[in-house]
This record gives structure tokens, sequence and C-alpha cells, in this order.
């Protein structure tokens, strides 16, 4: 598999046999109720897609730790990748690159297939970037129906972030582990981000108050005016997701 295939958490390089999902589970669904074979995914990463059955990363993750394997390639929209701390290494692809996959372990099941999962790393310049991510707000605006998309948009995917000991990374009933740092998607992990960035433009914006005259500081308050519609819009935005 190419190095620039899929997002994960990795903590170390891995190499291990693959196998598809349908040589572990009843009809290639990656859950627990279709578990019929606990010795096909030892020692193995299982490849899963989330069309089969519409399970979740966390669920075949699961399901394939149950049948003793030791890791998941999970293919799923490319637009609704995130990564959670899965009972099991999760590498996410898209269904193109999981597809190329499903074709590289067809044609070499006589010669045990393989794959070599690399440690977690940031890439620079991935495309596309940024993207609006699944859970997003598109318009038009529920509440306001003058308004048909949102301007800005600011989702927070994939973000480390603090999290509550008690809690489980997957809050799965099955999942007994504890941690203070989770990667989590949504509104909430989003918001500290754009105060920031919001508070930083509001800073630069009042230190240039001071060499302003009576006509551009009339300038400055209507922009200062519009700003704050535009926040107004942008948390109305996220109070959608």
């Amino acid at each position: 598999m190419p190095p620039s295939w899929g997002e994960g958490f990795i903590v170390k390089d891995m190499k291990t046999p693959l196998v598809e999902s349908t040589s572990v589970f009843a009809d290639g669904t990656c859950s627990l109720d279709q578990l019929v074979n606990r010795t096909a995914a030892s020692g193995k990463i299982v490849l899963c897609f989330s069309t089969m059955g519409m399970v979740s990363g966390e669920g075949a993750a699961l399901a394939v730790y149950a049948g003793g394997g030791s890791g998941v390639i999970f293919a799923d929209s490319s637009s609704r990748r995130s990564n959670q701390d899965n009972f099991l290494p999760t590498v996410h692809v898209n269904l193109r690159q999981g597809t190329h996959i499903l074709n590289y372990i067809q044609s070499r099941s006589r010669q045990r297939p393989t794959v070599h999962v690399s440690a977690s790393r940031t890439v620079v310049g991935s495309t596309p970037a940024p993207a609006i991510a699944y859970f997003s707000s598109r318009g038009p605006s529920s509440i306001s129906p003058n308004i048909l998309k949102p301007d800005v948009t600011a989702p927070g995917v994939n973000i480390l972030a603090a999290w509550p000991p008690k809690s489980s990374p997957t809050m799965l009933p099955l999942d007994k582990r504890s941690t203070e740092w989770n990667f989590d998607t949504g509104t909430s992990m989003s918001c500290p981000h754009v105060t920031g960035i919001v508070a930083i433009l509001r800073g630069q914006t009042v230190v240039s108050v001071l060499m302003l005259g009576f006509k551009s500081l009339s300038v400055l308050i209507l922009v200062l005016v519009r700003m704050e519609a535009l926040v107004l819009v942008l948390v109305l935005a996220l109070e959608q997701m």
C-alpha cells in the first residue's frame, strides 16, 4: 500500500498478513453477530467496508478484536473518515483505496497477502484540504431561510483533546480502558480554534483604532458590526451540526 494511503493513530510499524472480511464474518459484515471464524483473523489485519452492513469503524475494530485480529483497514466514504482510539490499530481509507486493497488480496490469495502499516506521521500537502466535514451544515439555514449556505464553516475533525478518564475512548460498553486524551470530532472540537482565531482578528483590529481618525473609525465600527454578524452566522451554522 502506498505510504500516503490511509489515516489513523498508529504507534508503531506493523507488517502482518492481510485478509478480507468475508473470511472471518458470515456475510462480510465486520460485526460481532456475524463473527463465525475466530481463527481466520488471528494475528492478521482485516479489511472491512462501511458499506457492508453499514458498520462503524469502532464497531468493526471491536468485532475484529473479538476474532483475535491484529488490526483493521476500514474503507469508508472519504467525507466520513475520522479517527478514534479503537480496540485495535485502525487505518481509515476511502472506498476507492479499499477496493484496490481488496483486489490485491484476491489476486494473491495463494501467496498470503501482507500489509505494512507505518507509524502515524504528519502528511503535508494532502488534498483536498480544507474540506467540508460530513457533519457540517451545507444550508439552507433552518433558523434563517434567507441564508442559503454558510460562508464560513469550521468543522473540528480528528482533534486530540482532553478526555474524561471515567469514559472509555470508544464509549462502547465493552471498552473498559481509561485515557486522559482522545481523538474527537464535532462542534466542541472546532469552537476553541474558532474562538482563538476571532480573538486574534479582534485584537489586531483594536490596536489599529489608535491610529484612526473619525471617518476611518466610523468605517471600522461598520466592519466590526459586520464581523459580529459573521460570527453569529458561524455560531448558528455550528449549532446545526
